[in-house]
This record gives C-alpha cells, structure tokens and sequence, in this order.
C-alpha cells in the first residue's frame, strides 16, 4: 500500500511540473475552444482568454441594458482539478490493466471536462439569469471535490486501498 501512495505522490509532482511549464496554458485554451462555440447563442456576450499573466485569465463581456459589463474567472484555481485527475490517473495504468484504466479515464475525463464547460458557460450567464447565477455560485470551487469524488469511486469500485491480510508463516 505504501509503494501505491508513492506512487500517487510521485505522479502528482510530476503532472505539477508539466503543468507548470505549459500544459496549464494548453489545458485553457482546450476548455475555451470546447465553450467558444455554445457562446455564440448568448446574445450580446463574448468569451475571451487571455494567458499573459501567470495563469490564463477568462474574460467575460456582456451587453446588459445597454450598458457594457465585464467579469473574469482565474483559471488557477478552475483548470487545477485536472492536474489532480491526472495524477490519479497514471497511478491507475500502473496498478491496473491498461483496458480497464482506460476506460476510468475516459469516464472520468468526461465527467471532469464537462463540468468545467458547465462551470465557464454558466460565467457568461452570471449576470443574465438568476438560476444560472446560484448554479455557478453552488458550483465555485467544488470543481476539485468532484475530482476527488471520482477518485473514491476508483478507489472503492477498484478496491485499491484495502489492507491484505498478514499471511502467517
């Protein structure tokens, strides 16, 4: 159990690094083109993304009553949870066979990507829609607990974790 934990820590540095050196600015860009297009319905919004800074930045610009508003989201803290998916993900092929951890990714990595599209689309609706609003508000920063939540399922579905029993001598 210790050498799996290992494992898992040791994935997560590494997806960390890789996220540090580009794979964050990559991820954003792939979650803006997958929402650019469902934007086009909301009337009067635009979605933008801009990646100067140290983490993208989404961009949100409305018409609303004549009158132009704009708000942000810091993809810091929303494009993170990937990083921790992946990291779950690499300790799966390594303890399980390669079939089975493919198909729990691809489960998974449904899941994730289109609860962060959710999440982004429902930014562009903030301001227009009150049950919108209390959605994105509900769902601010649980992205992650989502993430976690599938990687107990994996867990528990998989029995990853449970303690062998000592054989006697």
């Amino acid at each position: 159990m210790m050498k799996n934990i290992a494992i898992v820590i040791v994935a997560t540095v590494i997806i960390f690094l890789l996220w540090s050196f580009g794979l964050e600015k990559f991820y954003a860009y792939f979650l803006f083109y997958l929402v650019y297009v469902p934007v086009h319905f909301v009337t009067d919004t635009s979605l933008t993304l801009s990646v100067d800074q140290a983490h993208p930045l989404y961009i949100v610009k409305s018409l609303i009553n004549n009158k132009e508003y704009s708000w942000s989201l810091s993809g810091e803290l929303f494009l993170l949870p990937i990083v921790l998916l992946l990291s779950w993900q690499i300790f799966l092929f390594l303890v399980l066979p390669k079939k089975r951890a493919l198909k729990i990714f691809r489960n998974n990595a449904i899941i994730l990507v289109l609860s962060q599209m959710f999440y982004l689309f429902l930014l562009t609706l903030y301001w227009k829609s009150s049950i919108a609003r209390l959605i994105h508000d509900m769902l601010n920063n649980n992205l992650i607990i989502i993430t976690v939540f599938l990687i107990i399922k994996d867990s528990v579905k998989n029995h990853l974790f449970e303690r062998k029993p000592d054989s006697e001598d």
